[in-house]
């Protein structure tokens, strides 16, 4: 059974590093594609986890890990804060002002339509009507509008 958590442990550490590297606009909106790349790494990871043992005592070994170390994550997040900025990053600016930082954009994998999807959904409809739009540790793109001319 130690081989079991030990081989769940890593193989979690492992994808969590890997989704991790593949950016935060991957996990805020997964399209058809992602998820079949999950379904299936899914299922390569659950034969390596389990080994030639299929037996329902072994899944649950692997269950009882992974929420184990979710629960162990949750609390590390809560005690170390500064640790989790540097795993699960912070938010990114994206536009400032009505313009569009390019480099940040294309590190973060985010076309400006989508940024100005995210407006149109404030009913804010044209870039310079925007202060700040970021993106999120969460994967979704916050508007911050202008104030509008007599306010702030």
């Amino acid at each position: 059974m130690t081989d079991i958590i030990l081989r769940t442990a890593v193989a979690w550490l492992g994808l969590t590093v890997l989704l991790r590297l593949s950016g935060r606009r991957t996990l805020g909106e997964m399209s058809a594609v992602d998820l079949v790349v999950l379904l299936i790494a899914g299922d390569m990871i659950q034969q390596s986890l389990l080994g030639d043992d299929a037996s329902l005592t072994s899944g649950f070994v692997v269950i009882i890990t992974l929420l184990t170390l979710t629960m162990a994550y949750a609390r590390a997040k809560a005690s170390w804060p500064g640790a989790v900025r540097r795993l699960e990053g912070v938010p990114t600016v994206l536009l400032r002002d009505g313009r569009p930082d390019e480099r940040q954009m294309a590190n973060s994998r985010v076309a400006l339509d989508e940024i100005l999807e995210a407006a149109r959904l404030q009913g804010i409809t044209e870039p310079e009507e925007i202060r700040f739009a970021l993106l999120e540790v969460s994967g979704q793109i916050s508007i911050i509008p202008r104030a509008p001319p007599g306010r702030g």
